[in-house]
């Protein structure tokens, strides 16, 4: 084609329609493609660690493990941008706290390098509470 008023209205509309990203495609695709474009590595930089946490929780599998290893590859590059850098201080962070719910996960994330945050001090339960008030009032 190369009319150019015909090119020009294809890209008109073309440009119309809205772009949506998928964070667990981009970053799977950057796995099988070994590489990746500044935009999307822009807006990867815009998600939130309760972003990557959610998506790590949502997906299994290969996929899983792609889009995990994706995440992270920045911050071993020496010349990482800081959209780099901030992907995978989110992806990390989002780690360590899946890590953090439970001894299994916390294996898991070790295994891409991540340690998990320190588990948090039980809180009593409301039965736990009630048993130990019993104690008290049966001993007094």
């Amino acid at each position: 084609m190369k009319d150019p008023d015909v090119r020009a209205a294809f890209k008109k509309k073309f440009d119309s329609y809205p772009v949506e990203h998928d964070p667990g495609v981009i970053l799977t695709n950057i796995i099988k493609k070994q590489g990746w474009n500044s935009e999307d590595l822009d807006w990867l930089a815009t998600l939130s660690v309760a972003d990557f946490e959610k998506l790590f929780m949502d997906s299994g599998g290969d996929d899983l493990t792609s889009i995990i290893r994706a995440a992270l590859q920045f911050g071993a590059f020496g010349g990482a941008t800081e959209s780099m850098k901030k992907i995978t201080a989110n992806a990390t962070e989002a780690l360590r706290k899946i890590g953090a719910i439970s001894a299994i996960n916390a294996r898991r994330v070790a295994s891409y390098g991540v340690s998990p945050e320190a588990p948090k001090a039980a809180q009593p339960t409301p039965y736990q509470e009630t048993v130990v008030v019993a104690e008290h009032e049966i001993g007094t």
